[in-house]
């Protein structure tokens, strides 16, 4: 059995980010400010440790890089929640058509009122990214759940841009996430953020493994 395989953290659950190592960073402080990646046409793996209490609980997750960039977010709008990310383009609203963006939008409000850790991964490759959840979180007997994929034309290997970026805020624009005109389009995803949702961030970035490829494959889904 494929589950086997797994290393298992706290005596009995799974830890689906143990073969990786240890990340590049780790956040505890939010709302806070983060240098620009650079060796942005390698792999990411972000995964992020919160308990959404509300279905109006909204804000940026995080980004990284501006037009050529990656960014991440929660809107509930009081009826349902909703988890959005895009990486590799991210100059225009989120309806315009653009090839070289990859972008995933996935319901989680079945997610609402819980621990979990959500995972957003890119596999550079092929030009994709993909959100992942792991009721109860990191190291808990769940099976990691592959929520939804975007995918691009794989025209662009700036996957989240070297411009500055933030947790729960952001430097200077961050690719957007919403169909809002040009200086509005933040008003969905409040920054600098007040939300107490906010756990723990831990990215693996610039590590060269594949993370993005094989993040999930290895091991049982449902």
């Amino acid at each position: 059995m494929l589950r086997s395989r797994m290393l298992r953290a706290a005596g009995s659950g799974f830890d689906y980010e143990s073969p990786y190592g240890s990340p590049t960073a780790t956040v505890t402080s939010f709302p806070s400010l983060r240098a620009g990646l650079s060796s942005n046409s390698q792999d990411f793996c972000m995964a992020l440790d919160t308990e959404f209490t509300t279905l109006s609980d909204r804000g940026l997750i995080m980004e990284a890089g501006a037009s050529r960039g990656m960014s991440w977010g929660v809107y509930g709008d009081g009826t349902t929640v909703k988890m959005r990310a895009r990486a590799y383009s991210g100059a225009e609203s989120w309806s315009t058509n653009r090839p070289s963006a990859a972008k995933v939008e996935v319901v989680i409000t079945p997610y609402i009122g819980r621990f979990n850790t959500f995972y957003l991964t890119a596999d550079v490759s092929v030009g994709n990214i993909k959100l992942w959840v792991q009721a109860g979180g990191r190291g808990s007997t769940s099976n990691l759940v592959l929520l939804g994929t975007g995918s691009s034309d794989a025209s662009s290997t700036n996957v989240y841009g070297g411009a500055g970026g933030g947790y729960g805020t952001f430097q200077g624009n961050f690719p957007d996430l919403t169909n809002f005109v040009a200086g509005t389009y933040r008003a969905p995803y409040p920054t600098p953020s007040t939300a107490t949702w906010y756990k723990e961030v831990r990215e693996r970035t610039r590590q060269g493994n594949g993370i993005g490829g094989t993040f999930g494959n290895t091991f049982d889904r449902v």
